[in-house]
């Protein structure tokens, strides 16, 4: 029921604009014509003054009977005749042509159209100020127009109304390849020993991200540091060993992204872990870690990474949840209840945060072939169970869940936050 008030609030709030513009294009187009057909007519006039006109003197041969005999007659009650015949009035085409011409260059009715168009036609002529908000464009858009005769516009509804009608056309946007590059930005990446966080850091190198690394095994990051150096020589690749369930070890690791890089551009919270049991066996601690582990760090690493990230005009959070956070599965309850709350959390930083330039996404795996999967992918009935409920009829590959995240982290995603892409082979259109 609110919905509908305020869609009748905004109707009314909007109307009078909407019909003052629409009349202001109609007066204009009718006066246009108006002048037209004037200029035309007075040349017509003129030129009529200076033809010669005859009448017939004689009764033409082969006439028929009901033309009178007294031709004088005739010319009298019947229109002139030119001498040389019918004529094209040239001089009142040229005139309408001219006007037209003049009309079409000012866009004066083109635009109003448009602008009503354009909900309510907020271009209109008169009423740019009125409205709050002049049509804006870019000096490359207009040089593009010149050249190459490509309108691009920036389309923007006013500001009295609260909200923008849409993005911004920019036809550079087509074919720029930096839209789907990040050199020259930092990503931190969590659990990137192995596994999806490894081949998200990969994904990222590929862009030409530089990229922090975290994760509680020193030997296994080192030794994915030395494997991504050789693979990426041009970029950096740095390291820490530290647990994020322990909130002094996050801390530190946000002082040490702060020492070694100028802000943050991405943020990946990837380290997860989980102990599959009935809800009535877990111990206190071991579902507290749980949470602790997959949900308050994340939460707790994007809060402290806020002031780093909003250094920069455009930065983005990744969040690695799972379909477990979307439907019952068989990964244990305390488990699913992290993943779930990660998602919410998504969606409210991703509203909360969209005006500093920080946008917030998630992905949702399924069953990925990892080594944390891998202890229970060996039991083969369980394994031909999780095959019969996915589509694709397969396990799902760490490189197809870095292509999402990295997606999501590229300009080219610069409209996309609040969402959570599932990379599930379309198991969530089944069920488990």
């Amino acid at each position: 029921m609110e919905g509908v008030l305020f869609d009748w609030r905004f109707a009314a709030q909007i109307l009078p604009d909407l019909l003052r513009a629409s009349l202001t294009t109609i007066i204009i187009t009718l006066l246009a014509f108006a002048i037209a057909m004037v200029c035309g007519l007075v040349l017509a006039m003129m030129r009529r003054s200076r033809s010669r006109w005859v009448a017939p003197t004689s009764r033409p041969r082969c006439a028929p009977s009901w033309l009178p005999r007294d031709m004088d007659a005739l010319s009298r009650r019947a229109p002139p005749r030119r001498e040389a015949g019918l004529e094209v009035d040239r001089g009142a085409l040229v005139v309408g042509s001219l006007a037209g011409g003049f009309l079409h260059r000012l866009g004066l009715v083109d635009g109003g159209l448009e602008g009503i168009a354009q909900v309510g036609g907020a271009r209109g002529l008169g009423f740019r100020r009125a409205l709050g908000r002049r049509w804006r464009r870019s000096a490359g858009a207009q040089r593009k127009e010149q050249q190459a005769g490509d309108r691009a516009r920036f389309h923007a509804m006013p500001l009295r109304y609260g909200w923008r009608y849409a993005t911004p056309i920019r036809t550079e946007w087509r074919m720029a390849s930096h839209r789907w590059r990040l050199d020259g930005q930092t990503a931190l990446i969590t659990g990137a020993s192995a596994g999806i966080g490894l081949a998200i850091a990969r994904e990222l190198l590929g862009f030409g991200a530089d990229v922090m690394l975290v994760a509680r095994d020193e030997d296994l990051l080192d030794a994915a540091r030395d494997d991504l150096a050789e693979e990426f020589p041009e970029r950096e690749v740095a390291t820490m060993a530290a647990d994020v369930a322990d909130d002094e070890e996050r801390r530190a690791i946000l002082d040490w992204v702060e020492d070694h890089a100028d802000g943050l551009n991405l943020l990946i919270n990837n380290a997860g872990g989980n102990v599959t049991k009935a809800a009535v066996d877990y111990t206190e601690d071991e579902w507290r870690g749980i949470f602790e582990t997959n949900l308050f760090s994340a939460f707790e690493l994007s809060r402290y990474a806020h002031p780093l990230l909003t250094r920069h005009a455009s930065s983005a959070i990744v969040n690695v949840g799972s379909v477990s956070g979307i439907t019952a599965v068989r990964s244990g309850a305390p488990y699913g209840m992290t993943k779930a709350a990660l998602h919410q959390m998504t969606r409210n930083l991703a509203a909360e945060w969209a005006e500093d330039g920080v946008r917030v996404n998630a992905v949702a795996p399924w069953y990925i072939r990892t080594r944390r999967t891998s202890g229970p992918l060996s039991d083969a009935d369980y394994y031909e169970e999780v095959i019969a409920r996915t589509p694709m009829r397969r396990i799902g590959e760490p490189e197809e869940v870095a292509a999402a995240v990295g997606f999501l982290c590229l300009p080219a995603a610069s409209y996309v936050t609040g969402e959570c892409i599932a990379v599930d082979g379309g198991f969530l259109r089944y069920g488990f």
